[in-house]
């Protein structure tokens, strides 16, 4: 393993160990490990196989459950077939309003759509980011706004994607994303995780991360 790799990991290790220890239940464990695992597509699929198979990878899934959450809002939620694969890593009253492993998969499709790279770099800090700002939040944050947002959860949600961004940048150089844009990405999804409801921020993320970093390349040109 590279040394520009060890950042990364050390975040990736880091971030089970806080699900583990921070996260009550194991419907909800469930839930922040099976969010850690869509690590797969931008740090496994995408230097491996290239932007087309990831676009591919994370476009049909994001197609197929969107059909599904139309399917289910048509009829009976609660005996939807998607209710049902996830009600049991689902957050109370989730079922109510899209799910977040929905919007999460629409926020990398979106986002993958953007040039070269910059799409596995958001998906990757995305990723890793909004499960920290939940949990630290929720341990040691206090009293949230009115959205369910507090200053802690944000400041670790900038830290982490930061961190996430800049490993990304040196470890996947190809990638064509630079250590500025990954900064001004994590300071634009740190806001738009605060700011965003929570039934969307998996999807605001990734898309304004994303915007970030397209617009500033033109901006360089």
């Amino acid at each position: 393993m590279s040394k520009e790799a060890y950042p990364l990991v050390l975040v990736i290790m880091a971030s089970v160990a806080a699900v583990l220890l921070l996260v009550r239940g194991p419907g909800q464990i469930g839930r922040k490990m099976l969010r850690l695992m869509g690590l797969v597509f931008p740090l496994v699929v995408f230097p491996l196989w290239g932007i087309g198979v990831y676009r591919t990878c994370v476009i049909l899934p994001a197609a197929v459950l969107a059909l599904l959450e139309a399917a289910r809002f048509s009829g009976r939620r609660d005996r939807s077939t998607l209710g049902r694969l996830l009600s049991p890593i689902a957050k109370e009253g989730e079922g109510r309003g899209f799910f977040g492993f929905s919007t999460y998969f629409w926020g990398s499709a979106l986002a993958s759509l953007a040039p070269g790279g910059t799409g596995p770099a958001v998906t990757a800090m995305a990723t890793l980011c909004d499960p920290w700002a939940s949990m630290a939040g929720t341990a040691w944050g206090g009293q949230g706004s009115s959205l369910g947002k507090t200053w802690v959860g944000s400041l670790t949600c900038l830290l982490v994607s930061s961190m996430t961004g800049l490993s990304f940048a040196v470890l996947f150089p190809r990638a064509g994303i630079s250590l500025q844009q990954t900064l001004l990405a994590s300071v634009a999804m740190t806001a738009a995780e605060r700011y965003s409801p929570g039934e969307f921020d998996n999807l605001s993320i990734q898309v304004v991360g994303a915007a970030v970093v397209t617009l500033s390349s033109f901006g360089s040109l």
